[in-house]
Formats: C-alpha cells, sequence, structure tokens
C-alpha cells in the first residue's frame, strides 16, 4: 500500500505536469498556426510570374506549412527571387514579401543573367529585358540540362559597362568571342578560364590599332594564354583552336 500510495503521489504531478505542456502546446500553436496569408511581390516580376508565386505560396500556407519552411520553400522553388520574408501578425495572418533579382543581361533567346548568378526565364520579368546586352549561345553548347555550366560564372565576372560594349558569342568554354559594336571587325578570343578585363581588352585595341595602319585585314586576339596576346588574321581562323566553328 504505502509503494502504490508514493507511486500515486509521484506521477500525478509529473502527468499534470505532461498535460500542462500539451494543454500550452496546443495554445501556442492555435495562437501561431497560419490562418490567412497576403502575398507582395516585385513589381518588376511579370503578372504571369505573380499568379504563379502567389498560388504556390497560399497553397502552402493552406497545408499548415510554418513560416521557416514556407520561407524556405519559395526560395527553392523560385530561385530568381533573392529577398523572401515572412511574418505573422495578430489572428494567424501571414505576410510574405518576394523581391526578385536583378537582370544583368540576356542570355540566348529565352534566358536572362541575374546578379546571383541565376538564369532565369526572360517571362519572368515584365518589361526591360529587351533593353538588356544580348550574349550569344551556339546551338551545339546547349545540352539537355540547358546553358553551359561555367557559363553564368564567367558573364557575372565581366563588368556590366563590357557587356554593353561588346557582342559576345559562347562557342564553348575554351571559345568566347568579344566584338566591339561598331568596331571594323577586330575579334578578342578567350576561354572560361582564362576571362577577361577592360585592362585586357585595351590592350588588344591598342594592337588593332597599330595593325590597322599597315593592312585593313580583319584581326583575331587570342588571349587564352596567360601573360600573352597571340594575333593572326581572321581568314586565317578556320580550323584554329578549339570548337572554333
Amino acid at each position: 500500500m504505502r509503494l502504490a500510495s508514493f507511486i500515486q503521489r509521484s506521477l500525478v504531478p509529473i502527468l499534470c505536469g505532461l498535460g500542462c505542456i500539451a494543454g500550452l502546446g496546443y495554445v501556442l500553436h492555435a495562437a501561431f498556426a497560419i490562418r490567412e496569408c497576403s502575398v507582395f511581390l516585385d513589381p518588376a516580376l511579370s503578372s504571369h510570374t505573380h499568379n504563379i508565386v502567389k498560388q504556390s505560396i497560399q497553397s502552402w500556407c493552406a497545408d499548415g506549412m510554418g513560416l521557416g519552411r514556407l520561407v524556405a520553400a519559395t526560395k527553392n522553388n523560385f530561385p530568381f527571387l533573392t529577398m523572401v520574408s515572412a511574418r505573422l501578425v495578430p489572428c494567424g495572418h501571414a505576410l510574405v514579401t518576394c523581391y526578385g533579382g536583378k537582370a544583368r543581361c540576356r542570355v540566348g533567346d529565352s534566358l536572362v543573367l541575374l546578379e546571383s548568378g541565376v538564369l532565369a526565364g526572360q517571362h519572368v520579368f515584365e518589361q526591360g529585358v529587351a533593353d538588356l546586352p544580348q550574349v550569344h549561345v551556339a546551338q551545339w553548347c546547349i545540352g539537355r540540362e540547358g546553358m553551359p555550366a561555367r557559363l553564368p560564372q564567367f558573364l557575372n565576372r565581366i563588368d556590366s559597362a563590357l557587356l554593353a560594349q561588346y557582342n559576345i558569342t559562347w562557342r564553348g568554354d575554351h571559345d568566347i568571342e568579344f566584338c566591339e559594336h561598331g568596331s571594323d571587325g577586330f575579334t578578342v578570343l578567350t576561354s572560361a578560364d582564362r576571362g577577361i578585363d577592360a585592362t585586357l581588352l585595351d590592350k588588344c585595341r591598342s594592337v588593332q590599332e597599330k595593325l590597322s595602319d599597315r593592312s585593313a585585314e580583319k584581326w583575331v586576339a587570342d588571349v587564352r594564354f596567360r601573360d600573352q596576346i597571340i594575333v593572326f588574321a581572321e581568314r586565317m581562323r578556320r580550323g584554329y583552336g578549339t570548337n572554333t566553328f
């Protein structure tokens, strides 16, 4: 009897405590459960994008997804969104705000490169895409998984002024062509490993000016090799280098 009484005296407070905790958990869940959701989206995004993102977020809210998971799911499913925040206001109302990344240039006929390094469809944005500089990509470089893997990183190392100043054509990781808009055809050839910057392009332009004084040939400056600029006539380019034509 003494043992039974002792067990009873010991267990009752514990069980009552667990009941209080469970009850408190229910109260907290009810207090912080999302009942309604308002979504505010970047006006730079197209109406089509607005509809898709908004419907997805509201569907996740209706399924009882918490704020943390909601933000993570939104970022994972819509990588062109660079900022997603969510907060809960009284009465279980969630406010979700989403902003898209800034587009740097068009890639091919249907994509844009964002400052975050993400490639997104041009249809994602409402306007202003047509005014961006365009980077051309050879058809044979586009595989089943889309654009070349190294393309976004390479382009994001290029200054925005150069993206606008040069006609850029990607024919492969080791065959990237820069041709200045309005020039007489002088071409600079680089690679994803080597990259390019304004200083190197200025050196190539200086070479162009010297050669133009001597010949009417169109020239190619190959800067794919460290500390070297190899110059040859455009007419000799066929068969030269990697993935050329």
